[in-house]
């Protein structure tokens, strides 16, 4: 029931409410119709009364305030001493409310030759404009060999949208 999604928790109300359930079916069973009755109107007042006040008291609620937007990642190959640079611009260009970095990971080569950062991002409005943005931004930068996004929702077969950097050279130079 409970289930992690980066920094986020989903499904505590229904874990709770299953746990409370389970000691109301205990009252029943166990022949305490009283406690059973008023444990079911306890649950079921706090669900009705406790969510919308909740709601109501958290305005910094951070799923609502994020369901127009969708989710992309943008794949980075660069080389590994221009890694901390390239994540610098990446918290930079996602500082705004258009584009939100989520999260980033970073792969090596098994020669060690390049980098591969992995950004996580949620993007509203125009999305393929944004992008297309950080990503013309990202291949000005030294040391980047390619860029390109695609939907999270979508497997990344290909590179499609690829931009490579003719300054960088190749990655076998250091």
């Amino acid at each position: 029931m409970i289930l992690r999604d980066g920094f986020h928790v989903r499904g505590l109300n229904t874990a709770a409410t299953m746990w409370c359930s389970a000691a109301v079916g205990v009252l029943a069973a166990s022949g305490h119709l009283a406690f059973a009755l008023i444990g079911t109107v306890t649950v079921l007042a706090v669900h009705m009364l406790g969510r919308p006040l909740g709601r109501l008291i958290d305005h910094d609620n951070a799923a609502e305030e994020h369901e127009d937007l969708v989710p992309y990642q943008l794949h980075i190959t660069c080389k590994p001493k221009s890694e901390p640079r390239i994540r610098a611009v990446l918290v930079q260009d996602t500082s705004n409310s258009e584009v939100i970095l989520r999260g980033m990971d970073a792969t090596r080569s098994e020669e060690g030759s390049q980098t591969r950062l992995t950004a996580d991002l949620l993007v509203g409005g125009d999305a393929a404009a944004r992008l297309e943005q950080l990503v013309a931004r990202l291949s000005l930068e030294p040391g980047i060999y390619s860029v390109h996004w695609h939907s999270a929702d979508e497997p990344d077969l290909a590179p499609a949208l690829t931009v490579s950097s003719e300054e960088s050279g190749s990655p076998d130079e250091e």
